[in-house]
C-alpha cells in the first residue's frame, strides 16, 4: 500500500496516495515513514490539520528525524498556529 501511495504522489496524484497511505499507517502504524507519506499527500490535498496529527505522530515514531520536525514547524505556520 505504502509503494503504491508512493508511485502515485511521484505523479502528482496525491488525492488518490491518500487511500493508499492511510491503509499503510492502518496495517503497520509503528512505520514513521507511512506516517510521513501520509502526511504529505493531506498537505497536499489542503488538509493541514490531518497533516500535521501524521507528522506528529511521525517524528513520535521517529525523534532523531529532524526533517519532519521542520516539515511539522512549516505545516503549523501554514496553518496559523
Amino acid at each position: 500500500h505504502f509503494w503504491r501511495g508512493q508511485a502515485l504522489a511521484q505523479e502528482g496524484r496525491w488525492a488518490e496516495a491518500l487511500p493508499s497511505f492511510r491503509r499503510a499507517t492502518e496495517l503497520q502504524p509503528q512505520a514513521a515513514t507511512y506516517h510521513h507519506g501520509l502526511a504529505q499527500a493531506l498537505a497536499q490535498t489542503r488538509r493541514l490539520e490531518e497533516a500535521a496529527t501524521e507528522l506528529e505522530e511521525a517524528y513520535r515514531l521517529d525523534p532523531q528525524n529532524a526533517r519532519w520536525h521542520d516539515e511539522l514547524g512549516a505545516t503549523y505556520q501554514e496553518m496559523g498556529v
